[in-house]
């Protein structure tokens, strides 16, 4: 079979596994009444109003407390009246026929991606999707998903990509985590995609001239990286791997660098050039999620102990610009005070996310919290299936999770042992992992979401070494028949 045909075969497999995720969220929301599917106090809705308030000509873009709303209980009796289901996002509801939207000033401290493509969304419509931005994520997912299957056929590797999509599809984690109304962390599974198909994509022998179609492509996930970003300030704690990726690029590319130059800054710079200015706090989560493995210096994941040391320091506002400095104030110095306390963490985090430590326990359960600061991780990580769990439709099954972390141990012992191959195997897992690593062990394992998005890793490690094994058993297969035609060929020489 050749190259061609393998990469097609891909790239419908990805379509596959787009479908199959989409089957496997809707396995469990079709059908149900929005409230169930749409709580009305996840922060959801409070994107939903600040959109909507920007078309009804509120002068900031806003995020309101979500209780009690008039406007919010109004867009349930109307989806209910009108038969808007989850499956049909793209209907959507008069303004008119609702009251106005709450407003109240949007805070320094949040993203703000989400409410302004709301409010774009929402006036070209006419009116309020109450599920459109349940599918943006699932929406970019898909694409991203077969430009994966491209970039591995590009290197070589079209069986591991056609894996890769397929196994994405069946994780019943991404197929929760796209569609969570509960955190927009779909956006960091869209750019997670995204550097899988990019690492891919470097670590191939790029032309050194590249086509008008491969700056296209790549000027297209920098803005779709630039709208997660936006909607996901998180997302920008995977730069490390971009980066990397991208130096893998630039190297590759010989003395013909500055096309492979142009094509990564394509890609990378539009999520900081095009960054808002509100952006959600980072310092604050820093600060509670050293609570993951903490033992000594009271951190917790948690905002009550996170407001106590504030008013300890003099800082009233939990969400206020002041309260974000003053916690970097406050981790720098304990790290300062303790680098061996701080690195300790780190590694324990390192540990925690290649093992997937927290839902190694069968039965769909997890660890049990090592300390106070750990516990509130359990709420997180309730919020969808987990990383072990694979699904079709209503069917699911659990596996044990050294079969997660094994196929990244195998390659790189692999890599490490055999080199060849299998170094160019691991050369391309690396980005992903350095950029996946970014939120849990920089910031927190406490969050769930980031932490088994690591997940991805490795499915790539598992779908390298699938198609390593069948290269080789090509391979084994090839080399007896090319032996028996040079042995034939000489026993007509000797014969004639």
């Amino acid at each position: 079979m050749t190259q061609r045909r393998l990469a097609a075969i891909g790239v419908l497999a990805a379509a596959g596994g787009a479908a199959l995720l989409v089957v496997n969220a809707l396995a469990v929301r079709a059908g149900r009444p929005l409230p169930e599917v749409l709580p009305l106090t996840y922060r959801y809705w409070e994107d939903v109003r600040a959109g909507a308030a920007a078309v009804a000509g509120a002068s900031d873009v806003a995020l309101v407390p979500a209780s009690g709303d008039a406007f919010t209980e109004a867009v349930v009796t109307e989806t209910a009246r009108r038969g808007i289901e989850v499956t049909t996002f793209w209907r959507s509801i008069p303004l008119d026929d609702l009251p106005p939207p709450t407003t109240d000033r949007i805070t320094a401290l949040e993203d703000v991606g989400r409410a302004r493509l709301l409010a774009v969304a929402f006036r070209a419509m006419g009116g309020v999707a109450p599920y459109l931005l349940l599918w943006v994520p699932v929406l970019l997912a898909a694409p991203a998903l077969c430009v994966l299957a491209g970039a591995f056929a590009s290197m070589g590797r079209p069986l591991a990509g056609i894996v890769l999509t397929l196994l994405a599809g069946a994780s019943a984690f991404f197929a929760d985590a796209l569609f969570l109304s509960y955190s927009p962390v779909g956006f960091y599974v869209v750019a997670l995609f995204l550097l899988a198909a990019f690492s891919a994509w470097a670590a191939s022998t790029p032309a050194l001239r590249p086509r008008p179609a491969e700056f296209a492509l790549a000027l297209a996930g920098g803005l779709t990286l630039a709208l997660c970003a936006a909607c996901r300030g998180g997302v920008l704690l995977l730069a490390p791997g971009f980066f990397a990726a991208g130096l893998v690029l630039v190297i590759r590319a010989g003395r013909e660098r500055w096309p492979a130059v142009a094509i990564a800054a394509l890609l990378i710079v539009p999520a900081f050039a095009l960054r808002p200015s509100e952006s959600h706090s980072l310092w604050i989560g820093v600060w509670e999620g050293l609570g993951d493995f903490d033992r000594e210096r009271d951190h917790f994941w948690s905002d009550a102990a996170a407001k106590r040391a504030l008013r300890a320091a003099g800082v009233d506002d939990l969400r206020g610009l002041a309260a974000e400095g003053t916690m970097r104030r406050l981790v720098l110095a304990d790290v300062r005070d303790d680098p061996a306390w701080y690195a300790a963490i780190l590694a324990r985090r390192v540990r925690a996310v290649l093992r997937q430590d927290k839902i190694a326990p069968p039965g769909h359960a997890l660890a049990a919290p090592n300390g106070p600061g750990e516990g509130a991780m359990d709420g997180y990580y309730g919020l969808t299936r987990h990383a072990d769990t694979y699904a079709m439709g209503n069917a699911s099954v659990e596996v044990p999770t050294w079969m997660l972390w094994a196929p990244l141990a195998l390659l790189a012992t692999l890599a490490l042992a055999r080199g060849g191959e299998w170094r160019r195997d691991l050369i391309v897992v690396a980005p992903i992992a350095a950029g996946a690593l970014g939120v849990p062990v920089l910031v927190s394992t406490a969050g769930a979401f980031e932490t088994q998005a690591f997940v991805l890793v490795h499915l790539a490690a598992a779908a390298l070494l699938v198609d390593g094994a069948a290269r080789t058993v090509r391979g084994r297969s090839i080399r007896p028949a090319v032996a028996r035609e040079g042995s034939s060929a000489t026993t007509a020489r000797d014969t004639a």
